[in-house]
């Protein structure tokens, strides 16, 4: 009995390694910086973050960006990495990819609050308060390359501990509902509000977030980032 991989037609590009998925029959690229993630390394986006469909959540681990750039196994489950140390704001975006197909990309280049403190943590690894991303008339909304728009503007974020994990949380008012980027345990404020997302539920949210839905397993997140070309 010979079971074929998906991998065998070499789908990956630019020296990019292929990791099967068996039981899904597909694959995901593992691409070398300055080349495309989002499918078959064809362009300049790399993974530095992602938790598999099917993870579940690892007791010992108590913090959504707790590794260095480049420090996870393409074959890793999970990967709770941070930006590339020699990335610069404004020349940096992000892409999110969940398990819906949902597809978001963000630009660090922005006078929006939110913006700057998500480099903050995702760079910097600094916590940030609920109260720090707020005063900022202008929303870091994303650029919606496939889905649904978030359905409120993206105004907040945080990045602290909750429940034992630091988490994360892009939304309109930094209390778990209409979030875009929810990773690790719920938020709501200083504190968790169970009317929104389950006490120690862990994982991620889905890009597209309508309600109030929270982390949880069964949902798969990756996030690319690239360097943005100069005019």
């Amino acid at each position: 009995f010979f079971l074929q991989s998906p991998c065998d037609n070499e789908p990956c590009l630019n020296r990019g390694k292929c990791i099967p998925d068996y039981p899904k029959n597909t694959y995901r690229c593992h691409c070398p910086w300055d080349y495309n993630v989002l499918k078959n390394c064809e362009k300049d986006w790399i993974a530095f973050w992602w938790y598999d469909v099917g993870t579940t959540w690892p007791s010992d681990e108590k913090d959504v960006l707790a590794y260095d750039f480049g420090y996870c196994e393409p074959r890793d489950p999970y990967c709770f990495g941070r930006l590339p140390a020699d990335a610069e704001a404004d020349h940096t975006e992000i892409l999110a990819v969940d398990s819906e197909g949902t597809e978001y990309k963000w630009s660090f280049n922005s006078n929006a609050s939110a913006a700057g403190a998500a480099w903050q943590a995702f760079h910097d690894h600094q916590e940030v308060d609920h109260w720090e991303s707020v005063g900022s008339t202008s929303a870091w909304n994303p650029e919606v390359l496939n889905g649904s728009e978030p359905k409120k503007d993206q105004r907040k974020f945080m990045y602290r501990e909750q429940n034992g994990v630091k988490s994360l949380l892009l939304d309109d008012n930094n209390c778990d509902c209409y979030s875009t980027l929810s990773l690790g345990h719920g938020m709501c404020y200083r504190g968790h509000n169970p009317d929104y997302s389950g006490v120690n539920s862990f994982g991620v949210d889905t890009l597209y977030d309508p309600t109030c839905q929270g982390p949880r397993s069964g949902i798969g997140l990756t996030l690319y980032v690239r360097r943005k070309t100069l005019n």
